[in-house]
């Protein structure tokens, strides 16, 4: 059996080994890691990832959280991927939340305009309290210069109603437009996300 310091050695002597393991510290799809990465190594592609992940995974470092899925699989780092980083790097980090639903939160991540509704919607539990119904939505977000088209946002919405991550909690206007906001199970993803992005602020400033 390869011991931790023999794999922290392997780790730290390949540069994207590297970066990877450093930046890779939550569950990430591989489009995510490699938007970690690349201010780190601009020159690095996403077979580069792949390359890397199917290495680390043969070596018990991380493992996938929604192997049945084709597209949008999460990675995640092993307890002996924990204590490799820690040990190369000493960077510590926690096992991914037991109250998120990691496959539904793939299928947020993986598909951009899905996560865009899902934050616009979420974010009215905490930020704003505007009506979120289907073109209330589409309006803020154009507001923030991210034109959504409105049969693309209707799509997105009941896509995250089919996996239970937002419901209908009422109807608003003359024309009974449904409103919506997360269940808890949305709540807990969207807590996820904010964390994360709050993470990366702090690391910018």
């Amino acid at each position: 059996m390869t011991s931790i310091e023999e794999l922290s050695d392997w780790i730290k002597n390949g540069k994207q080994r590297a970066i990877i393991a450093k930046t890779m510290i939550y569950p990430m799809t591989g489009t995510e890691i490699l938007r970690a990465t690349l201010p780190y190594n601009p020159s690095i592609l996403l077979g580069d990832i792949w390359w890397n992940i199917k290495q680390f995974t043969e070596k018990g470092l991380v493992e996938c959280m929604n192997p049945s899925d084709i597209t949008g699989r999460l990675y995640t780092k092993t307890i002996i991927g924990r204590r490799v980083l820690y040990e190369a790097f000493k960077i510590e980090i926690q096992p991914p939340s037991e109250k998120v639903d990691w496959q539904r939160f793939a299928q947020v991540v993986r598909a951009k305009t899905r996560m865009t509704v899902f934050m616009e919607i979420a974010c009215n539990n905490y930020f704003n309290k505007s009506i979120k119904t289907a073109s209330n939505i589409r309006r803020l977000l154009k507001k923030r210069e991210v034109p959504i088209a409105l049969n693309t946002t209707i799509r997105s919405i009941k896509e995250l109603s089919d996996i239970n991550l937002i419901q209908c909690i009422g109807y608003a206007d003359k024309y009974d437009s449904k409103i919506y906001q997360t269940t808890d199970a949305g709540h807990q993803i969207y807590q996820e996300l904010r964390n994360r992005v709050q993470n990366n602020s702090s690391k910018k400033s």
